[in-house]
């Protein structure tokens, strides 16, 4: 793969050049049947997978209620992803001859619609989180806070982000492209800079989210355990306090009676009851 940089001295205009020749993009064959491979592999992997996934959501009544939104959501994303991956891979690989290639307005929609696909997955993937989050946190007010209007609202917020950043960066961009052979990528480094924030940010929100979900969870079920294992404490006490007094109610009779045959007066045992006089 033949990649030059190129870093401008101005701020205002730095970009990377990135130059995709088809014939050297790999140095060995291994390696470029090896790459396809991998990614190939992986893609039938993403679509498959997410197409049993909404095939399962059509079929089944249980998954058509609303409050699995999100699954389905983020199903969808993820089935885009799988089908722009293959595409990239085979016109970057197999297209020698530049005449074959997409040009800069296919390429530039095909790459930030490959884009918003993307932050459309992590934003859904983000939105699970925060439901699970206040699933664990909030057992009982879950319902009431997590309603069919605030579903609807997160898988809108989830589509609607990558959509603009869709529309924005085509409306941008759009004077720069031309209808020459995408040979050259030109991306601005402000634009690389956001995208690498943005990733990092998602990834540290996503983890905190799923560090407090396991965190509250195993609290909850440290707590039901130390309360099972309580009334397991109390119902051996209780049976032992009730052995107790059986025996000594019979230790008790048994002492009256010998004691009414032989004088007739009645007899009151230690836990301080009549036990009656024969």
């Amino acid at each position: 793969m033949t990649v030059t940089v190129v870093f401008n001295d101005s701020l205002e205009t730095s970009t990377t050049t990135i130059h995709l020749e088809a014939n050297n993009y790999m140095s060995s064959t291994w390696m470029r049947d090896a790459y396809v491979v991998i990614k190939i592999s992986l893609s039938a992997v993403i679509f498959v997978g997410n197409c049993l996934a909404l095939i399962y959501f059509i079929k089944s009544r249980k998954l058509r209620q609303w409050k699995y939104a999100l699954l389905c959501s983020l199903a969808v994303s993820d089935l885009f992803v799988g089908m722009a991956n293959p595409w990239f891979v085979f016109w970057n690989i197999f297209h020698h001859d530049p005449g074959e290639r997409l040009t800069n307005r296919q390429f530039y929609t095909w790459f930030y619609a490959n884009m918003s696909a993307y932050y459309a997955s992590i934003l859904n993937m983000v939105m699970i989180g925060t439901d699970r989050l206040i699933a664990v946190t909030f057992p009982l007010q879950y319902f009431s806070i997590i309603t069919n209007k605030m579903t609807t609202s997160m898988v809108m917020f989830a589509w609607t982000v990558p959509s603009l950043y869709l529309i924005f960066s085509m409306v941008v961009l759009w004077h720069r492209m031309n209808s020459l052979a995408c040979s050259t990528l030109t991306i601005n480094q402000k634009h690389n800079i956001f995208v690498a924030f943005l990733y990092l940010v998602v990834a540290l929100f996503v983890s905190y989210i799923s560090g407090q979900v396991w965190y509250v969870a195993h609290q909850r079920r440290e707590k039901i355990r130390d309360h099972w294992q309580g009334n397991d404490e109390g119902e051996r006490r209780r049976v032992t306090e009730s052995e107790f007094n059986n025996v000594a109610l019979r230790d008790a009779g048994a002492s009256c009676s010998v004691q009414s045959s032989n004088d007739g007066s009645g007899c009151t045992d230690a836990i301080g009851g009549d036990i009656g006089s024969q």
